[in-house]
């Protein structure tokens, strides 16, 4: 079996063995599409294990996940993230072998509960996970991109993929000014670069983050990337995320006094979603590409 990447990633507790490569891709080719991208191993009665896989699996995850929970550990944070103990690509596709996480995630929570004051702890905690990751160190000099130096990825971009790399934010803001001026929105993004990089997890979802005995882990990091504070806010704002609550007045995002961008971003959200493809083309024009 050819592999195209590999990561070893933390060391196995005492006494846990490794699947090899072949039996995690035999065990997941077995399973197939009846999972949304992962299984309990080696059975979902005695997990040891959480394996993703799939080709909605990126690569950045990996890294993201290693970086995420490094650093909450470092800043002594309340907040978990699985540990990746092995990963590797082969024919096209990622495996993510990662800690197992008990508990239940804040979908099935609000699945099973009508009672406000638990529904509203769910979005709280969720809330409570974003703060966390918000408070890791970004390295000096970053550029937007996702964490393993792909094209950023967020809900901004069509299918939550950059249409290019941006060597620099400055970039980055003459992309979106451009696309603003063509569809004749009037808010043009100001200042990009004077707002604070930021590790920003976007995939902002009930389903991603999962609560036990008020312990919160948060999961699936392939949306996430180093951006200008203003994306983060985007992701937060987004009301498809928290359509009974707004988690943002629980959040306080890293800013520049008088540097807000959220709304401009917000204004191409429509013309983004209709026309994301000239969005791409129209990158072609601006340095760097």
């Amino acid at each position: 079996m050819f592999l195209k990447k590999e990561f070893h990633g933390i060391e196995l507790p005492a006494g846990v063995q490794l699947p090899s490569t072949a039996e995690i891709v035999d065990v997941c080719e077995k399973r197939g599409h009846q999972t949304l991208r992962g299984l309990a191993y080696p059975s979902a009665e005695k997990p040891i294990f959480w394996i993703k896989y799939g080709s909605g699996v990126y690569w950045n995850e990996v890294l993201a996940l290693t970086i995420a929970r490094r650093e909450l550990q470092r800043l002594g944070s309340p907040v978990r993230v699985p540990a990746v103990f092995y990963a590797f690509t082969a024919d096209s596709v990622t495996y993510i072998v990662m800690e197992y996480i008990e508990g239940k995630t804040g979908s099935q929570i609000l699945e099973e509960t009508s009672e406000p004051a638990e529904r509203e702890a769910v979005y709280r905690q969720m809330a409570a996970g974003i703060q966390e990751l918000l408070r890791i160190p970004v390295p000096p000099q970053s550029r937007p991109a996702a964490i393993d130096g792909g094209v950023a990825r967020h809900p901004f971009f069509q299918d939550y993929e950059a249409p290019r790399h941006y060597q620099t934010v400055e970039q980055l803001e003459q992309h979106i000014n451009l696309f603003l001026h063509l569809t004749k929105s009037k808010p043009r993004v100001q200042d990009l670069s004077r707002e604070p990089i930021v590790f920003t997890f976007s995939d902002i979802h009930p389903g991603n983050f999962i609560i036990n005995d008020g312990q919160v882990t948060v999961v699936d990091f392939s949306e996430t990337s180093f951006l200008p504070s203003s994306f983060a806010k985007y992701a937060i704002r987004s009301t498809r995320h928290s359509p009974e609550y707004s988690i943002s007045p629980w959040i306080d995002v890293p800013s520049t006094e008088g540097v807000d961008n959220t709304k401009a971003l917000f204004a191409l959200a429509y013309p983004m979603m209709i026309g994301g493809h000239s969005f791409g083309t129209i990158g072609k024009r601006i340095p760097g590409y």
